[in-house]
């Protein structure tokens, strides 16, 4: 693992692989109760959904391969089964945004078939927005690398790191931290506790991973309130579209001036790039201004500026964090 200040500076490129989970960003930061196991035949069944899919297939797993999969025991395996999909049935996902919480439910139900080792699966109709046709704000990744995690608290520092892998750092609040893990105050309410059973776990069980990371503390006063992950950034390959040919019918230099700025920005690529331009989106910037940075400086300059700008906007004497941030990336880059 490099060091946190070399990490804007290197990057591990994922293999493209078939089965990769695709979930809205709000699910991943989002809390619900799971077992490992339970977690894992959610993942499974993510990984089934197809790009363009309007609405819910049937899910059917092979139990047989799943088993093989996970390393499980064939012998009570499908008794483990039908526990988890009976308990995730009964699982309630919460979704937490600015103006309220969401709760929704993640499967309606879960058919066995006798004497064919398969398993029909439904998902519930409630959680169609965040699986289904997303096309910005969600977080992809490998399901193998998924499965290969043995600690459900780890499992789920994972997916929160990976929302940000292609960023190489991760700024949380203790708060959001045990939210998204199902964590109360009660359980561990001495921080050296929490850091010990769930911190320092999981980095221990992602180092092989390319979410292997460092980490570092960052208190208010005396109190731990938030910590700062850094990690190599990683980007997953995206297959492009060819974009059709735009022609501009230039009849002399002077008419080169009439395409105006907005035109410009539109040929930002917002496909190959779009985890940047998340990054700027979530600093509440807008569409003109995130793609006037991005038309202005390459991934690694905003990346640079984004961790800095993270970091700066922990600062509660910041008021108004959305122009603050602007303003940063506009002084550093010139832009009008």
């Amino acid at each position: 693992m490099t060091n946190s200040s070399d990490t804007t500076t290197q990057f591990v490129i994922e293999a493209e692989n078939n089965k990769m989970v695709k979930q809205s960003n709000f699910l991943i930061n989002a809390r619900y109760g799971m077992s490992l196991l339970e977690r894992r035949i959610y993942l499974k069944m993510v990984s089934m959904v197809k790009p363009d899919d309007k609405d819910f297939e049937d899910i059917v797993i092979d139990a047989g391969a799943l088993i093989e999969e996970l390393g499980l025991q064939k012998s009570s395996a499908y008794t483990e089964f039908r526990n988890a999909t009976k308990k995730l049935m009964h699982c309630v996902c919460e979704i937490n945004n600015d103006k309220q919480i969401i709760q929704v439910a993640l499967i309606s139900s879960a058919i066995y078939l006798k004497g064919k080792a398969l398993i029909i699966l439904h998902f519930d109709p409630s959680i169609k927005p965040y699986l289904l046709n997303i096309k910005n704000q969600f977080t992809l990744f490998d399901l193998e690398e998924a499965f290969g995690i043995k600690s459900n608290h780890s499992l789920r520092v994972y997916e929160l790191l990976k929302q940000y892998s292609s960023t190489g750092f991760r700024v949380i609040s203790i708060e959001d931290l045990r939210f998204a893990l199902n964590i109360s105050k009660e359980q561990y309410p001495n921080h050296y506790d929490f850091k010990k059973r769930i911190i320092l776990q999981a980095q221990k069980d992602l180092e092989k991973t390319p979410m292997a990371f460092k980490f570092k503390e960052l208190k208010s006063g005396k109190r731990v309130v938030n910590i700062e992950f850094t990690f190599t950034p990683v980007i997953i390959p995206v297959k492009k579209e060819k974009a059709p040919k735009k022609e501009l019918l230039v009849e002399n230099a002077s008419n080169v001036a009439n395409v105006s700025k907005n035109d410009t920005l539109n040929e930002v690529d917002l496909v190959g790039r779009a985890k940047v331009y998340e990054g700027l989106i979530n600093l509440k910037m807008s569409d003109y201004q995130a793609k006037s940075v991005m038309h202005k400086a390459s991934d690694k300059e905003i990346y640079q500026v984004l961790y800095q700008v993270t970091i700066a906007l922990l600062d509660p004497k910041i008021k108004n964090k959305a122009a603050y941030a602007y303003s940063v990336f506009k002084k550093k880059f010139n832009l009008d």
